[in-house]
């Protein structure tokens, strides 16, 4: 997993998912997209459900200025998983 092909990935897809409020920039789901990426690639062989507590702690430290909530950053943290997890070798 190349954290710069999955950012480049998100910042060119985020607007087209159905939970990205419209006027917001890319820079808001940014960390909850990273959370995901980066989150299968520490956790592999998990399940999303099973690191999902994990993945909250993560990214409400990682966040920065973000001030997406966690009941909708969850939504991009899960895309991002799911995005690494079909790209793996194996798993298409």
């Amino acid at each position: 997993m190349d954290p710069t092909v999955e950012d480049a990935y998100w910042r060119t897809n985020y607007s087209t998912q159905k939970y990205v409020d419209r006027n917001a920039p890319y820079d808001i789901y940014q960390p909850a997209y990273r959370t995901g990426y980066e989150g299968r690639n520490q956790h592999p062989g998990k399940k999303y459900e099973e690191v999902e507590a994990d993945l909250q702690r993560n990214y409400e430290r990682s966040k920065g200025s973000s001030t997406l909530a966690w009941d909708k950053a969850k939504h991009a943290t899960r895309d991002a998983w799911n995005h690494v997890d079909t790209a793996l070798p194996g798993r298409r």
